[in-house]
């Protein structure tokens, strides 16, 4: 009896331990925990997994790199993990923590650890970037294996070709994805692939968007007409495309600042749509003008638009 009592007793100084504890407790209790700790808990048990995948992660910011060489680096709200060789598999590391070995090669350790995040649909980002140096359509394959369109407010994207790209893009809700930003885009080999672009909900639906490609591309300046904020590389600048911006961008209720950076130099007829009173026949240093609320400025090969505060 004395040796029953002394395991009672013991018991009850150990304490229930978290996954033993009512549900608005451990609700209480995870919700003071940093994004990467929430993932550390829902590895614990399946029953703190099935908790967790149930609940808002509280993550707010993933970076993913796929280098051309391991390590491959994931980082979540600032906190950052390397996937680095080693012997058959690879050694897991977070900043400042201890390193773990597990039996995948650094790839699918950071897409299944990636996956885990995604595949939670009360996942709400602000901001999602991917940059793939290598394996893009193992990234793409990873994306496409989410059963929901990602919740995501703003995405950079870099080093993926034009058809990835805009796979990539189909994953992520319409109207929620305000922001897109578009780094070291390899050329469009086709028309088809820009209207495959521009068919898009979310592109269409976009607020703000940035294409900084390899290679100049023009495709219908209308397909800027809905954006806030835009910066495109541009191929030739023409005057048709001067005064749309001029009478049709300039005049919108809801554009706020422009940016076009031409392969060649822009043309003084160009220049005169904005200012009228420009005489010079040939290169210039730099135009500024003021065009109602905006300041508009035209040097080399780019021009740039501003709303006046």
């Amino acid at each position: 009896m004395a040796e029953k009592l002394d395991l009672e007793a013991k018991k009850i100084s150990e304490g229930p331990t978290l996954s033993d504890m009512p549900i608005g407790v451990i609700h209480e209790i995870v919700d003071n925990l940093e994004g990467m700790k929430r993932l550390v808990l829902r590895k614990v048990c399946r029953k703190l997994r099935d908790f967790m995948d149930n609940k808002d992660p509280g993550i707010r910011k993933i970076s993913v790199e796929v280098s051309e060489e391991p390590p491959h680096c994931l980082d979540i709200d600032d906190c950052c993990i390397s996937y680095d060789i080693s012997g058959d598999g690879c050694t897991v590391q977070a900043f400042g923590g201890s390193n773990k070995y597990i039996e995948k090669v650094p790839l699918i350790g950071i897409l299944d650890d990636l996956a885990v995040i995604l595949k939670n649909p009360k996942l709400r980002l602000n901001l999602l970037e991917v940059s793939a140096f290598e394996e893009q359509r193992a990234i793409l394959k990873a994306f496409g294996e989410i059963s929901s369109m990602l919740h995501t407010k703003r995405i950079t994207l870099e080093g993926f070709e034009p058809c990835d790209f805009i796979s990539m893009l189909s994953y992520f809700k319409p109207g929620i994805l305000g922001e897109i930003n578009i780094e070291n885009l390899s050329n469009f080999t086709d028309t088809t692939q820009v209207c495959d672009l521009f068919e898009l909900e979310q592109w269409k639906q976009a607020k703000s968007i940035s294409i900084i490609s390899k290679k100049h591309f023009n495709f219908p300046i209308e397909h800027l007409f809905h954006l806030s904020r835009f910066q495109v590389n541009w191929m030739r600048l023409s005057v048709d495309d001067a005064i749309k911006i001029r009478d049709v961008i300039m005049k919108s209720s809801h554009f706020e600042s422009g940016m076009i950076l031409a392969e060649y130099e822009i043309e003084p007829e160009v220049v005169r749509v904005f200012d009228p009173n420009y005489n010079e026949a040939g290169n210039f240093d730099l135009v500024k003008c003021e065009i109602e609320k905006f300041l508009v400025k035209i040097y080399g090969k780019s021009l740039i638009i501003k709303k006046i505060d």
